[in-house]
């Protein structure tokens, strides 16, 4: 985290290192105010401004959850691809595990697609947008 900040001319500062704890110790992307919860004393307005920062130089990446943004840890720093179940209604994200065919498959297809228009991809996100369950039964 620390040479990606410093090659994209940032300093690791104490707020954008407490983002990218907070962003580790989460079990899915969260958003600002879930960030802000437990980091009180940090400006929403810092917080933003950070994970801009982080997202530009590779530590974070955005989730657009309908008309939310949440933030997680770049792939290549946890080493684990990212799917999502995307709430239209509530703006909630789920992650969820594909079996490994389902994964083989997904890689295989998108290869293709990459090769056939000279892209070289190097990363994949696989997310289903629709209702979570909640609104789908009208809780």
């Amino acid at each position: 985290m620390i040479d990606r900040l410093v090659a994209g001319d940032h300093r690791p500062s104490r707020n954008r290192r407490l983002l990218v704890w907070a962003l580790a110790d989460a079990d899915r992307p969260r958003s600002v105010s879930e960030l802000l919860e437990n980091h009180a004393g940090v400006p929403q307005s810092s917080v933003y401004r950070n994970l801009r920062v982080l997202e530009r130089v590779g530590v974070a990446v955005s989730v657009a959850t309908g008309d939310s943004i949440r933030w997680e840890l770049d792939e290549s720093l946890t080493h684990r691809h990212h799917h999502y179940l995307l709430c239209r209604e509530r703006g909630e994200v789920a992650t969820y595990e594909p079996s490994a065919d389902l994964e083989a498959g997904v890689r295989s297809a998108l290869s293709l697609v990459a090769a056939s228009h000279g892209f070289d991809a190097d990363g994949h996100r696989l997310d289903l947008v629709g209702r979570c369950r909640d609104c789908c039964s009208g809780v």
